[in-house]
């Protein structure tokens, strides 16, 4: 990696300004070396302020920056910035469709039609939230679809401790929670080979709530819905952090190494909930998860029942 490279690297990390002798003594290059980096660095486009007895500080750029994303992501990964789409989901599996390799990712700066789980819409505004849709061909059968969300809810929740001062949860199956409040929802989708039961595709869908909006959030989420209080200004980092916690998950997909975090951050373990189906809604206290990730739950009359994700809408009982 070229000495450009590293500072960039370096920067995009940070929270914070970064002296140039502490660049300089990290790569064990000059200081000349590093100015004329950041030089460089700022004519090709990027935001880097410049402070005396500080250093330097990369700024925020107005779209997700793919250059720093694919600069801090572990392994090669091919990153496509969209200023507007209808849904990055509706847009990668569209790619996936013409053949786009794994570990294609698609980002957008705001989502016109943002869509969750049973087919609800997800507030998807410019400049405060992280909206993002990636690619995989797993070699997994269908059965193991859920763990994929699961995954990719312990890796948002990692990258939220590592980069704020947040204590994430997760509600069964697919969102991410901050101090009561919804931040982070997850939606996969998937192509299927019925004859051998078989994913072709899946497109895993994450949008995360960095900041409240200005304005507020609309009336009809503004009881439930909340931020993790990071600064656009570190999205591609917090960005990059998602996809190099996820990809670690899904190369031991098959051995479940998500589980046990999956587990521990349960928001409804011991609650008692209502389990909302399409004709019917029963009160039940949650148990845990069994081995394949469904939720455990005893009704009153003390029966027991495991729930498949996309059958049911759980909710926390009042």
């Amino acid at each position: 990696m070229s000495t450009k490279n590293d500072v960039l690297k370096i920067l995009s990390q940070s929270l914070d300004h970064v002296s140039g002798d502490k660049i300089a003594k990290e790569l064990n290059v000059s200081r000349n070396a590093v100015w004329k980096a950041v030089k460089q660095l700022q004519s090709e486009g990027f935001n880097i302020e410049s402070t005396k007895k500080l250093g330097y500080k990369l700024c925020c750029t107005e779209l997700p920056n793919r250059d720093i994303i694919t600069s801090l992501c572990d392994d090669d990964v091919n990153v496509i910035v969209f200023d507007e789409v209808d849904s990055t989901n509706t847009v990668a599996k569209s790619l996936a469709e013409q053949g786009a390799r794994e570990w294609t990712v698609v980002l957008a700066l705001r989502q016109t039609g943002g869509r969750g789980r049973l087919g609800r819409s997800f507030f998807s505004p410019e400049g405060t939230g992280l909206y993002m849709s990636i690619i995989l061909r797993p070699s997994v059968g269908v059965d193991s679809a859920l763990n994929i969300t699961a995954s990719a809810a312990v890796a948002v929740a990692r990258a939220i401790e590592n980069l704020t001062d947040k204590d994430p949860f997760i509600k069964w199956v697919n969102d991410v929670y901050v101090d009561g409040k919804k931040v982070c929802g997850i939606l996969t989708e998937a192509s299927f080979n019925m004859e051998n039961s078989s994913m072709e595709y899946a497109v895993l869908g994450v949008g995360v709530n960095l900041s409240s909006p200005k304005a507020g959030f609309p009336d009809d989420i503004s009881n439930i819905a909340g931020d993790i209080g990071l600064d656009v200004s570190k999205r591609d980092l917090f960005t990059a952090r998602i996809i190099n916690e996820f990809k670690g998950l899904y190369s031991g997909l098959g051995e479940k190494l998500f589980f046990d975090d999956y587990k521990a951050k349960q928001m409804l373990m011991g609650k008692a909930v209502n389990v909302i189906k399409a004709t019917s809604t029963r009160s039940a206290v949650v148990k845990g998860l069994d081995d394949e990730c469904r939720l455990v739950v005893e009704y009153q009359d003390g029966t027991s029942e495991a729930l498949y994700t996309g059958e049911v809408s759980v909710r926390e009982s009042k």
